[in-house]
């Protein structure tokens, strides 16, 4: 073995890095019970495509409405360890609201709010403490941690549809979340917190050294490059999302059950394991622009597949291709925000990025693509995102490739 090799394997076994693998698979197992099976538990309760997804985006209304506030409040009053300790707290209070509530749709939707109001920040601001911490400890492996992610979403998906079958209730998917959400506080405990970054050095030049929140909303809306990005990510999130969350209708229109549900999710997550665990290679070696353009490539083909698939086999092949248009995503979006925005408000900066894109992305694709799909179906759903998804890369890349002409170092 070489002795490159071996660092890297020693590097990985440090405590961060241990400790942020085993967050990211229980964060990402909890969404994998709760949400994964959101659309297939609404539809048994009788809900049409429609209502569903409007419960289904309640996340994306927090995520646009305090993401931003929630990146402000870990930048500037409570540290990341703190918050995400009390909000992992508040999430595993509230789990199991939706399934006690889901007969009638408004206390669905309420009850909905009410968890996605402490879940949805968790696991942006997880990533976010990972990227801040690598500063002062380069060993630390982004990809490599958030691998632990895409293994938990992957193993709970296949595990879900067996338990949905065991214990004929969708019930035990909340109760396990609740469960996966403790453990997450357990392995939050070693890891080191990082100060706010925008308190000031000391409370008497608190006033001097701390950016209000409008002035630092003002820094990261005056910056052309951070603008260009929030709004390609913004279509780009319009037809990810509903990829995703509505497999469970492609899978009842190839007459499947929720075991073979289980099956798909499985399988889009367990294909991007090997791509997260050297993606930190690819973003060291390539412009993260084109990393950015090998996502849109890849969610055109899944889209086209996606829609089209005749049988089941073909849907998991689609699925398959999940890794490079998530997969790659989830980290170049953060490592482009990490590279254009000013440490000071590097929290604002992803939270907002994610709010924005993941927020307003995740309604209109949410909702749209639920009223297509009782409208038109499947495969016309998908052709209309696809058609989303090449207009989000022009946003970005029409600009960026005028300023590679001028000068290729200006492309990041």
């Amino acid at each position: 073995m070489s002795p490159r090799i071996n660092a890297a394997k020693i590097a990985f076994l440090k405590k961060e890095n241990i400790c942020f693998f085993c967050i990211s698979f229980f964060v990402w197992s909890t969404m994998s019970l709760y949400s994964g099976f959101m659309m297939a538990f609404l539809t048994s309760k009788g809900y049409s495509a429609l209502e569903a997804g409007v419960v289904n985006c309640i996340g994306c209304v927090v995520s646009i409405c305090f993401e931003p506030l929630v990146g402000y409040i870990t930048d500037t009053f409570l540290s990341m360890k703190k918050y995400l300790v009390l909000t992992c707290l508040g999430a595993i209070a509230t789990t199991c609201l939706l399934p006690l509530l889901a007969d009638s749709f408004p206390l669905a939707v309420l009850s909905a709010f009410i968890y996605f109001l402490f879940s949805t920040p968790i696991s942006h601001l997880m990533d976010t403490w990972v990227v801040t911490l690598r500063d002062e400890r380069p060993y630390i492996d982004y990809g490599k941690t958030r691998f632990g992610g895409s293994l938990g979403y992957a193993i709970m998906a296949a595990a879900a549809g067996w338990l949905i079958s065991l214990f004929s209730s969708y019930m035990v998917l909340y109760i396990s979340a609740m469960m996966t959400l403790g453990l997450v506080i357990v392995f939050m405990i070693p890891i080191p917190d990082i100060p706010c970054k925008n308190a000031g050095k000391r409370k008497e030049e608190a006033h001097s050294d701390t950016l209000p929140f409008q002035k630092a909303l003002k820094v990261l809306l005056h910056n052309k490059t951070y603008l260009l990005f929030l709004f390609s990510a913004l279509g780009f999130n319009i037809a990810l999302r509903p990829f995703s969350m509505n497999a469970a209708y492609k899978v009842m229109e190839l007459g499947g059950t929720d075991s073979d549900l289980g099956i798909a999710l499985a399988v889009a997550a367990v294909a991007e394991c090997p791509l997260l665990f050297v993606i930190s290679h690819f973003t060291k070696r390539y412009k993260l622009s084109w990393l950015y353009l090998v996502c849109i490539g890849a969610t055109v083909i899944r889209g086209l597949m996606f829609g089209l698939a005749p049988n089941f086999t073909v849907f998991l092949i689609s699925q398959l291709l999940h890794a490079v248009s998530n997969g790659t995503y989830i980290v170049v979006c953060l490592e482009i925000v990490r590279a254009v925005v000013p440490e000071k408000v590097r929290a604002t900066g992803i939270t907002l990025m994610v709010g924005f894109s993941s927020g307003v992305g995740g309604i209109v694709g949410t909702v749209g693509s639920g009223a297509m799909i009782d409208l038109f179906g499947v495969a016309w759903m998908s052709a209309i995102l696809v058609g989303v998804v090449l207009v989000s890369a022009m946003i970005y890349f029409l600009p960026m490739l005028s300023a590679y002409r001028k000068n290729p170092e200006l492309l990041i």
